[in-house]
């Protein structure tokens, strides 16, 4: 059975790699952002939505619910 302190580091990695896919995506959604805002028109507006920007949300979100659960153990 595990212990109490690899259970901790397998969620710090966990919470480590949610850290990551956010801040991936959210660049990539600020980048998105200002070529569609600056460059001009790439995608259709609800597809820019759909797959930027709300992953990037659920992303963001996902990340702060585990980090916020890492605390309390």
């Amino acid at each position: 059975m595990p212990s109490k302190t690899e259970d901790t580091s397998i969620n710090a990695v966990e919470l480590k790699t949610w850290r990551q896919a956010a801040l991936i995506m959210l660049a990539l959604a600020i980048t998105i952002f200002c070529a569609q805002r600056f460059t001009g028109q790439m995608f259709d507006f609800a597809f820019e939505i759909c797959i930027f920007y709300i992953p990037a949300i659920l992303l963001i979100i996902v990340y702060f619910y585990f980090k916020a659960r890492l605390i309390k153990q």
